[in-house]
């Protein structure tokens, strides 16, 4: 399952960063890594029945608000891919504080879901949901790490 989500995910960023799906083709990719990646959470989080309904909704609204900030990670992944090559000290120094302004809304977005997690199901339910979002989130990185070249490298 961990597997099917980060190639969902990487092929989505592929796709999206190098130009090479039609709007309705990412829209199939990026719902296939939603499902999936809720499917790895349904598979992990070993709730309660009264766990479950406090957590779902809150998971839920997490992911859209994650979703935001996805789209926007990806328009500055798409910008670097297109321009990597021969990317100026301004577009380099840009990219950078896009990357440390995602993490840190990110950080932000996550904080404020485990405590609501927390607050509705207790300490160890809302830790869980945080490692589980932390694992996708590392394996995601890593393999949008492999995937981009370093600035000033050429060709892809």
């Amino acid at each position: 399952m961990k597997r099917l989500i980060l190639f969902a995910f990487i092929a989505f960023i592929g796709f999206q960063a190098f130009g090479q799906t039609s709007n309705s083709e990412e829209e199939l990719v990026k719902s296939y890594f939603k499902l999936s990646k809720k499917a790895l959470f349904e598979a992990n989080m070993n709730l309660s029945d009264e766990q479950a309904v406090a957590f779902w909704p809150l998971y839920n609204k997490f992911e859209t608000e994650a979703g935001k900030l996805q789209d926007g990670r990806i328009a500055f992944l798409k910008e670097y891919a297109e321009n990597f090559e021969n990317m100026t000290d301004e577009q380099a120094d840009e990219f950078v504080r896009k990357v440390f302004q995602y993490r840190k809304k990110m950080l932000a977005l996550k904080m404020k879901y485990y405590k609501q997690v927390k607050k509705a199901t207790n300490a160890m339910v809302a830790t869980r949901f945080v490692e589980i979002e932390q694992y996708v989130q590392t394996a995601v990185r890593y393999e949008i790490m492999e995937a981009l070249p370093f600035v000033g490298d050429e060709g892809l």
